[in-house]
């Protein structure tokens, strides 16, 4: 059986949860404690995107080789040294500015101090040993707990609104809980299946080129840090222009239009980028090029029927997958979308940089993008709340994956394939068609009606998949 069913059954299964989250958050919390919630998770993400994520990124790059070599263990070891030292610092940085009123959240200090550490903590090792286990080949374990993420938060998050309160607090205790139980079982099985010397003085010896790690990863924390400010700091500045419910809204409209195209990049990225880092072994600027080309080509005709989709479908998704009080932003899931669809062809030109171990480029172009959605939040949401937040996003996305490809190119003289876009955009027009049409003349208004047109765009969409990308879908690793 192809390996990228096993991929298929865990997406399927996560995607079905991410959708009964979204429904979820929007049934426990009002918008503003809705807002409330992505503000910390952004605040969060900040500590684990600018210090943890580099690094992962460079044990991802090799973490097949020194397992090989018998080295992975210790490896883990600083890993999870590195990563509890990160979280102590999140708290004495986070309590230092509650302290000085630099952050004003309407939340209790032990928020900052305590949950926000444990969360970047446990998050982290719980995202990133499945990840792990992917590359080392552990599949069906892969599956397992990625898909268990998603299912875990949504019991203990009924349970504890049940019994607690219906906080943004008590939500974001629930996904630390999780998290943590996660991360401790997925850690226990990983360490199991990683290769141990025969004497431990072997493991002790290896010494591991610090130098080279620095040198990867402190662009590469630069550019994720950007990236922060470009995807979640506007949501301090919409917060200051129009208040904490206007982000909780904006936010959850957002997080609509860019489920689909997020989950089934995942998808791809898990069946694909263990055939790149293969191909990309030799080292050298052919292999790099080659590789590149064959990821863009798959890439591009994955992102672009999905992007295209989920930018029309957000009015009849969000019939069905928001409470009440949210089902008149299904309209926004547009710059979602758009936005991730942008942010997926950055990703490309990411993983080009990553083979040549060179992250440098990411910090200016990442800075304009940052530059761009800060500026443009600030001034456009201030006209248009909503619109004007969409807009500026996907503008700095847009331009932020222009720059990265420009530069791409010229290190490694790759082209975009631009046939494999046309044919992916034509594919898709039917869709759109369907979608629009049946928008226009109020067919969503029916539940009925809603159904027959997603049912029927839904269809056509995986036609369009199965023409451009059969092959991925059904290759054997």
């Amino acid at each position: 059986m192809p390996t990228s069913f096993y991929y298929l059954i865990g997406r399927i299964i996560t995607a079905i949860g991410q959708i009964v989250l979204i429904r979820i958050l929007t049934a426990v919390l009002v918008p503003s404690e809705l807002g409330k919630y992505y503000l910390l998770i952004a605040i969060a993400s900040w500590f684990s995107l600018l210090l943890i994520n580099p690094v992962s990124v460079y044990m991802s790059r090799h973490i097949y080789p020194w397992n090989e070599e018998k080295v992975a263990v210790r490896a883990v070891r600083y890993f999870v040294v590195y990563v509890m030292f990160v979280a102590l610092l999140t708290s004495l940085v986070l309590l230092l500015l509650y302290n000085f009123c630099v952050i004003t959240l309407q939340t209790k200090i032990f928020v900052f101090g305590l949950f926000i550490p444990l969360l970047v903590f446990f998050t982290s090792l719980s995202g990133f040993w499945p990840n792990l286990l992917n590359l080392l080949h552990r599949r069906l374990a892969f599956v397992f707990f990625s898909s268990s993420d998603v299912w875990g938060k949504i019991v203990i998050i009924l349970l504890l609104t049940a019994i607690i309160s219906h906080t943004a607090e008590t939500v974001f205790f629930g996904i630390i809980l999780w998290a943590a139980v996660l991360s401790l079982l997925s850690g226990m099985y990983l360490w199991l299946n990683l290769k141990k010397p025969s004497e431990p003085r072997k493991v002790s010896s290896y010494s591991f080129d610090y130098r080279e790690l620095f040198k990867f990863a402190w662009p590469l924390a630069i550019a994720v840090g950007l990236y922060w400010g470009q995807t979640q700091g506007y949501r301090f500045v919409l917060k200051y222009t129009s208040g904490m419910a206007v982000v909780g809204k904006f936010v959850v409209a957002y997080s609509l239009g860019a489920a689909l195209v997020t989950m089934v990049e995942s998808l791809f990225n898990q069946i694909y980028q263990p055939i790149y880092y293969k191909e990309i072994a030799p080292g050298t600027k052919v292999a790099y090029r080659e590789a590149w080309t064959k990821l863009a080509e798959y890439g591009v005709g994955v992102y672009v029927p999905l992007g295209m989709f989920a930018a029309c479908a957000g009015p009849y998704l969000g019939k069905w997958l928001l409470a009440p009080a949210y089902r008149d932003m299904g309209i926004y899931a547009a710059f979602g979308a758009l936005s991730e669809l942008f942010r997926g062809f950055s990703s490309l030109s990411y993983l080009g940089f990553v083979a040549k171990k060179d992250t440098l480029p990411f910090v200016l172009r990442g800075a304009i993008g940052t530059l761009i959605a800060i500026v443009g939040v600030w001034s456009l949401s201030k006209m248009h709340p909503l619109l004007g937040t969409g807009c500026a996003l996907v503008l700095s996305n847009m331009v932020v994956s222009i720059a990265l490809y420009l530069r791409l190119k010229k290190d490694l003289a790759v082209s975009f394939p631009w046939r494999k876009m046309v044919a992916s955009s034509a594919l898709t027009l039917p869709v759109l068609a369907l979608l629009i049409l049946g928008y226009k003349f109020d067919l969503n208004i029916s539940s009925l009606s809603n159904l027959v047109v997603l049912f029927s765009s839904g269809l056509m969409l995986l036609f369009s998949q199965w023409k451009l990308s059969k092959d991925l879908w059904f290759e054997r690793m």
